[in-house]
């Protein structure tokens, strides 16, 4: 049976409480009600984006580290390498079909969007360690990190609603359940020449894709 790691983020600058905590503990209980695999939650993601209007579903991870703050141990590198075995910003691509999910939530009505950007203070780095730990494990792991906008752009009733989705999504997709009219009829209508990397991450079930 395929698990499902969710983890969240705290209070970090500019964000005292951080929205993420609640949404996380709302994906228990309705997991509880409508298992759709095996849900283990975590701490420590979700992060809230202070500009956004949607919910991002991040696309990859830069190997930077520059804080605009210090975090929460205050430690604030400044264009550092995330990881010394991998060229200085150079990207991680998810396996995850982000513009799959993102396309087909967004034809539903929800407000979801593929992002391109991930910053590069804690969120960026997560993701990236993520990636890159998920690429060292002894079986198929991926990693998607999504970034939710503050609860006065979005109410959080909502945000519940569509982090929903996104893990039935999510989970229909990394299970392979996938039914007509979902992912798999999307993913027909992608472009490959646009997406080769990710087409190839779905198709061969590879590790993350290292690219300039």
């Amino acid at each position: 049976m395929a698990s499902i790691y969710v983890t969240a983020f705290g209070p970090f600058a500019g964000v005292e409480v951080n929205p993420t905590e609640e949404l996380l503990t709302d994906l228990q209980a309705r997991w509880k009600s409508q298992p759709l695999g095996r849900l283990l939650m975590g701490p420590s993601g979700h992060q809230v984006d202070v500009e956004a209007t949607k919910i991002k579903l991040e696309t990859y991870a830069c190997n930077e580290a520059s804080f605009r703050v210090p975090d929460c141990d205050g430690w604030q590198p400044q264009e550092e390498p995330i990881s010394q075995s991998h060229p200085f910003k150079s990207k991680l691509i998810t396996e995850v079909p982000v513009r799959v999910i993102a396309g087909m939530l967004e034809t539903r009505g929800f407000p979801v969007e593929q992002s391109f950007d991930a910053g590069r203070f804690v969120c960026n780095y997560t993701y990236y360690q993520s990636m890159r730990l998920a690429a060292q494990a002894s079986r198929p792991v991926q990693a998607l990190f999504v970034h939710v906008p503050r609860a006065e752009a979005m109410p959080l009733q909502r945000q519940k609603e569509v982090l929903w989705e996104i893990l039935r999504e999510l989970a229909e997709t990394m299970t392979g359940a996938l039914e007509v009219g979902g992912s798999a009829d999307l993913l027909n209508k992608i472009q490959v020449e646009r997406w080769p990397s990710v087409l190839r991450a779905m198709q061969a079930g590879c590790c993350p894709s290292e690219v300039a």
